[in-house]
């Protein structure tokens, strides 16, 4: 699994609110996902699975998990016009469905790191690059 480190509201590689990223295949089990986020150690990490259409999104702090978190949203989404393209992004979140939409055209306010679920590495590891966009719509 890959484990991004997107830091919403950033000015290029400066700044921002980070938050882990999982884009999975199937969501991991709970117990998994709270390790991986406690191992990130950000204030949040979401984790989303493809599922009917839209995306099943679940966030967990360092300690439990939680219902909703903004900056982790903006980055999943981020992370999702990365892997697939500028768009909107049906969400399936723990209170409700959204759509969110991502860009990476739209100045710079997100960057991103791809790193593994080692988070000793990933604390190490050098900006490899940013995306430049996103914007969230309710």
């Amino acid at each position: 699994m890959i484990v991004r480190h997107i830091a919403a509201f950033s000015d290029g590689t400066t700044g921002g609110n980070p938050a882990g990223v999982a884009i999975c295949k199937t969501l991991p089990t709970e117990f998994a996902m709270q390790q991986i986020a406690a191992d990130v150690g950000f204030s949040e990490t979401a984790f989303a699975e493809p599922r009917a259409g839209r995306w099943r999104v679940r966030y967990f702090s360092p300690e439990t998990e939680v219902p909703f978190c903004g900056h982790a949203t903006i980055a999943l989404g981020a992370a999702l016009a990365m892997d697939h393209g500028d768009g909107v992004f049906g969400l399936a979140l723990n209170f409700r469905g959204n759509h969110g939409r991502g860009a990476t055209s739209w100045g710079n306010v997100c960057r991103r790191t791809p790193v593994s679920a080692d988070t000793k590495q990933a604390r190490r590891s050098a900006i490899s690059g940013k995306c430049t966009g996103i914007a969230w719509l309710c």
